[in-house]
């Protein structure tokens, strides 16, 4: 139930609807659970939900990271990712982003900085003179890791940005098909 309203045999997305509000006010859940008959009630304030784009796993001594898009918040949850690479002692990654099509340029830009070492990422070049160019470089002195990019015809935007930032400055390399 969604306040008090039966939504058996509603899809996934019509009981997201009812659920979905502005943030701050709540919402009444009626939940069964397993084969129980009981119907547990829970009063559930509404908020902001943040989805990483960033999966990872350890596979031996690399971790694998898969990043689907470069959201507001990716270059956060990619962070994460590098904390438990450092937890464990790892310094090789595998990062897929074969499929992605791209997103947020600073969210690339900052991804690469922890990444690549001092130099130039990517520069916006604009058409019109009335614009400035952005440089955007790196800061970085030592390299902590070492990436091996997945990329494939999929792979757009500001996927290339990174890939592209890692490619040309030695400090991991591409493996797949071209973007």
């Amino acid at each position: 139930r969604v306040n008090g309203k039966d939504i058996a045999g509603f899809t996934s997305a019509e009981v997201a609807s009812l659920i979905k509000g502005e943030a701050g006010t709540y919402v009444e859940l009626g939940i069964l659970r397993g084969n129980s008959e009981e119907i547990l009630s829970f009063r559930v304030e509404r908020g902001t939900v943040n989805i990483s784009p960033v999966t990872w796993r350890v596979d031996g001594d690399v971790m694998y990271i898969r990043l689907d898009s470069f959201s507001s918040n990716s270059t956060r949850f990619f962070e994460q990712a590098l904390k438990e690479m450092n937890k464990k002692g790892l310094w090789k990654m595998v990062l897929d982003l074969r499929n992605n099509p791209g997103g947020e340029v600073f969210q690339a830009v900052g991804i690469a900085r922890l990444l690549v070492k001092q130099g130039i990422i990517t520069t916006l070049d604009f058409k019109s003179e009335k614009q400035n160019d952005i440089v955007y470089e790196s800061y970085l002195t030592k390299i902590k890791y070492l990436p091996a990019i997945l990329v494939n015809g999929n792979t757009a935007s500001a996927s290339e940005i990174l890939a592209s930032a890692v490619q040309e400055s030695g400090d991991g390399f591409l493996i797949g098909t071209k973007t």
